[in-house]
């Protein structure tokens, strides 16, 4: 009898815990999980296709990054440890190119074919606007 009523106040027990403390296990998990996403965003990934340096790699983007390649250096691994602060200290001072070098870098940790991603125009007008503008229908 004294066995059967401690087995129902340790359940009891433990399930007051995890109703005063839902997030405990939730809190756990995310920290194990962003921790490997963030292993796996740092990993340097190996040369394939002919993408063997830097330059390489800059030719391959587009969008005419390769006047960089003198900023990044010719060290494979040193292009891969880089993130936007360490970007901006080499002398990419636009901040839409640093997004973009490092976007294609995590496509290309991922396995994702690279290529080049053609920026968007810039809009012709704000907003709705009248549908006729300057005596031509716009939309």
């Amino acid at each position: 009898m004294a066995s059967l009523c401690s087995c129902v106040c340790n359940s009891a027990r433990s399930l007051s815990r995890a109703t005063l403390r839902p997030w405990a296990s939730t809190s756990a998990r995310l920290i194990q999980t962003s921790s490997r996403i963030l292993a796996f965003q740092r990993s340097i990934p190996h040369p394939r296709d002919d993408i063997n340096t830097p330059a390489d790699f800059l030719k391959r983007i587009g969008r005419s990054m390769e006047q960089h390649e003198s900023k990044l250096g010719e060290d494979w691994e040193s292009l891969w440890k880089k993130d936007t602060e360490r970007l901006k200290a080499a002398g990419i001072t636009a901040p839409k190119e640093r997004k973009y070098i490092l976007r294609q870098m995590n496509y290309y940790r991922r396995g994702r074919p690279i290529r080049e991603i053609k920026a968007k125009p810039p809009k012709k007008f704000r907003g709705r606007g009248p549908k006729v503008q300057k005596g031509v229908r716009v939309r």
